[in-house]
């Protein structure tokens, strides 16, 4: 009879120690501020009277991931649709709630405003790799200066039922600076 408890016992604690490392190994598995980055780039584009915003993206690791690009001033954009078959463009662009709002907290430590009403984003392939996409911008009015230009990267995963979001705010490199 002890043997038998001794060995129910070594069982449980096995499973125990078992679901523990799945746990530790799931959790090592969050995303991280370096699980992504991003360099952008500013042009005035002359021909189209609007801005050209490029972007590279590389991913180190597959995970689920959308780009929130915001300049000051500027309204939505477009996705320039050139002849390169390398430029990425997505199918659609948007938001969640989750991942705008943690977005927009990001904007709000770096510009020190509240409103970011047309604040949208694109979503990228959840595989590792590295991604090249160009937006365009019209101009809205007749002011050249750009003020706050930013790309805001928001890393989105769903583990044991709870969202683990993690997020990095790159400045977009300026004509005017």
């Amino acid at each position: 009879m002890l043997k038998k408890m001794i060995r129910y016992v070594v069982v449980f604690i096995i499973v125990i120690l078992f679901c523990g490392g799945y746990y530790l190994y799931k959790l090592s598995n969050l995303p991280k501020e370096g699980d992504v980055d991003i360099q952008a780039s500013l042009q005035y584009d002359y021909a189209q009277k609007g801005y050209d915003l490029e972007l590279y993206i590389s991913k180190h690791r597959n995970s689920h991931t959308i780009i929130y690009p915001y300049i000051d001033g500027l309204s939505i954009y477009t996705f320039s649709q050139t002849n390169s078959s390398a430029l990425y463009v997505p199918d659609s662009i948007g938001y969640d709630g989750i991942t705008q709002n943690k977005a927009k907290e990001r904007l709000r430590e770096k510009t020190y405003q509240n409103s970011f009403e047309n604040l949208v984003g694109f979503w990228i392939p959840d595989d590792e790799g590295k991604y090249e996409t160009k937006l365009f911008y019209p101009k809205d009015n007749d002011s050249a200066y750009i003020n706050n230009a930013y790309v805001v990267c928001v890393t989105k995963t769903e583990l044991f039922g709870k969202v683990y979001t993690c997020s990095k705010i790159v400045s977009v490199t300026n004509p005017n600076e």
